[in-house]
């Protein structure tokens, strides 16, 4: 007998779907959720889509679906006043957002101020928007890339325009590829969520 959340998926059931992952998010909780739950649900949807076992509207579905139940439980998430802020995006030529959505809400579980900007931003306009918003850090999810070069000299980019003082991670299923980039100061590369939390409590003391 298959798993539940794949036959909601492969039914195109978005209603069942949504119910079942805001069972488990209550259940879990967010952090949890994200790290048991919904990341490994996302990898295994790319890989039976890629596989040809689910339709791309099967895939869009259970993709869109994750996206509305994180998002939604961010919204129940409280921010102190005085938190430190993180921006959250994915370069020009990343169009894949949920990874971006995973990082997001993890931040925002560990109390961080989160400034989304969504997927296929330019380097000047990431580094614009989180020198306006006083961001203190600066996360870019990397999932699929078809042109690498291009991403690097975005990640590039970014780094440049961006002030010392706001340092620059990376993650994702692709970040790995990047990990050149953590050879500069002020770039870290990240291999899953548990690291970026890390990451986040040391810069929290670093902020504080």
């Amino acid at each position: 007998m298959g798993h539940p959340k794949r036959h909601s998926t492969v039914a195109l059931d978005s209603i069942g779907l949504h119910a079942l992952l805001w069972r488990a998010i209550l259940a879990l909780g967010l952090p949890t959720f994200l790290d048991t739950i919904a990341a490994p649900l996302l990898i295994r949807i790319g890989d039976e889509w890629h596989a040809g076992r689910l339709t791309p509207a099967q895939e869009h579905l259970a993709s869109a679906v994750v996206h509305r139940v994180i998002t939604g439980a961010m919204q129940t998430l409280v921010v102190a006043p005085g938190a430190p802020a993180i921006l959250v995006a994915t370069p020009a030529g990343e169009r894949h957002e949920i990874g971006a959505v995973l990082a997001a809400a993890a931040a925002a579980a560990e109390g961080w101020r989160v400034i989304y900007l969504g997927a296929d931003l330019p380097a000047h306009d990431i580094a614009d928007s989180a020198i306006r918003t006083g961001a203190n850090v600066v996360g870019l999810s990397i999932v699929f890339v078809p042109d690498p070069r291009r991403v690097a000299d975005e990640i590039s980019a970014l780094r440049d325009a961006l002030p010392v003082s706001i340092p620059l991670l990376i993650g994702g299923g692709a970040s790995a590829q990047f990990s050149p980039a953590s050879a500069r100061d002020g770039v870290r590369v990240l291999s899953s969520l548990g690291d970026l939390r890390q990451a986040l409590r040391e810069m929290s003391l670093a902020v504080v």
